[in-house]
């Protein structure tokens, strides 16, 4: 495992600056930290088999926004999001999510979806038919 500095392994875990500051100020940060003098400067070395504990935060992306699809494959990629949270899917995220929720199931994260004609969250996993607009 390499030393790395902090803002080089926020970006190695896909995750800004401020997050893995406040990792490290929480004693989260999964691996080993190193301070450097008294001015907030760290070293820190990424633990693989601690990654898996950390869990930060849900996501909530509204598939109405410019680059929604972007937004999910990067918290698909994130793994400190336990939830990512789906607004208004669209037909082509409807037909994903079956797949979505293979792959956070199987790293222990959710997936939560709110319909355009339900109000309401559904939890895990969407089941049966989904429809899909011409």
């Amino acid at each position: 495992m390499d030393l790395l500095s902090l803002r080089d392994a926020a970006r190695r875990l896909n995750i800004s600056y401020q997050t893995a500051y406040r990792l490290v100020r929480d004693g989260r940060f999964p691996g080993d930290v190193y301070r450097l003098g008294g001015r907030g400067k760290y070293l820190v070395q990424i633990d693989p088999q601690r990654l898996s504990r950390v869990s930060l935060s849900s996501r909530t992306i509204d598939m109405r926004q410019p680059d929604a699809h972007a937004d999910v494959c990067a918290a698909l990629r994130d793994p400190t999001i336990a939830t990512i949270v789906l607004v208004h899917p669209d037909a082509v995220m409807l037909q994903a999510i079956p797949y979505i929720e293979a792959v956070l199931s199987s790293q222990r994260r959710t997936l939560v979806v709110q319909r355009d004609d339900d109000s309401r969250l559904e939890s895990g996993p969407v089941g049966g038919e989904l429809p899909v607009e011409a």
